[in-house]
């Protein structure tokens, strides 16, 4: 699978990384294949991968209203901790809960602990990014 397949074909890319996601699972919890820097940068590539395109279908899921579906999959995005989109994917999920609170149908709690996700994936995030992500949660998730 190649960044262009995946950009072109998200679902069917996400349908695939998921259906190698319990081996992956499995071998990363083997210490002889977690010390392995080769898989070691595998799988940081795959959980990106996979980040990347459980995103991209959660946002297809979203412009047609299927929140379910959209719950799985940026949830799994958000999971997933991207090397470089984790804040961003956490913000976007955090405001579009927010926006579809009564839908989703969240308990207080559980939009609490979204929203704290969300402030905890800005502060790791590149310190060129924060302010602005901060500045979309914040605009998204009024008080």
């Amino acid at each position: 699978m190649t960044r262009p397949e995946v950009k072109s074909t998200p679902d069917r890319s996400n349908n695939w990384l998921l259906s190698v996601e319990p081996a992956w699972r499995a071998l990363s919890k083997d210490p002889v294949f977690a010390a392995d820097p080769n898989f070691a940068s595998a799988s940081a590539e795959y959980g990106d991968l996979l980040a990347e395109t459980s995103a991209e279908v959660a946002g297809q899921y979203l412009k047609s209203k299927d929140l379910a579906k959209y719950r799985v999959h940026i949830d799994r995005a958000v999971e997933m901790k991207h090397s470089t989109k984790h804040a961003t994917f956490a913000v976007n999920r955090a405001v579009n809960f927010k926006k579809n609170e009564a839908a989703i149908g969240m308990s207080a709690d559980e939009m609490t602990a979204v929203r704290q996700q969300a402030v905890a994936a800005i502060e790791s995030a590149e310190p060129a990014v924060r302010a602005m992500l901060r500045k979309e949660l914040d605009a998204g998730w009024p008080k």
